[in-house]
């Protein structure tokens, strides 16, 4: 068995394309931001601009400011991940689940009959065919 060795262009690749797509959103962000009045938009630009050329001359200059994006990133995720599933359930299926129970009662039949001799359920049997093809 051999090992895959890692290649190692590939940190010089990522870092390149950081450069890159951080200098050009920079670059892309500076020209709304100058025709609104925007005071640092040729900051933005100048910034822009270094990274792009910094992704062209010498990538590895960028790792540190790629390495601190994508701890922030992480963080963002986070946090947007927290807030979009907390506003999932109290916006979305509170309500369906609360809907549902008031127009069609317990979906799952939760109740609990004493003189019941068993909780089955007869189901209508299914062709094998419809296991097979299922789409």
């Amino acid at each position: 068995m051999t090992e895959k060795r890692p290649d190692p262009g590939a940190d010089l690749r990522r870092l390149r394309n950081f450069g890159f797509l951080m200098g050009g959103v920079l670059v892309a962000l500076s020209w709304p931001l100058g025709r609104k009045g925007f005071a640092a938009a040729p900051y933005f630009l100048a910034l822009g601009g270094l990274g792009i050329l910094a992704a062209l001359a010498r990538p590895s200059a960028l790792e540190p400011f790629e390495r601190y994006w994508m701890k922030f990133a992480r963080a963002l995720g986070r946090i947007n991940t927290a807030v979009i599933l907390t506003l999932l359930y109290y916006l979305v299926l509170t309500p369906y689940g609360f809907l549902m129970r008031l127009f069609t009662g317990d979906p799952v039949d939760r109740g609990f009959e004493k003189d019941a001799a068993s909780y089955w359920k007869r189901r209508e049997p299914v062709e094998r065919i419809s296991y097979e093809r299922q789409f």
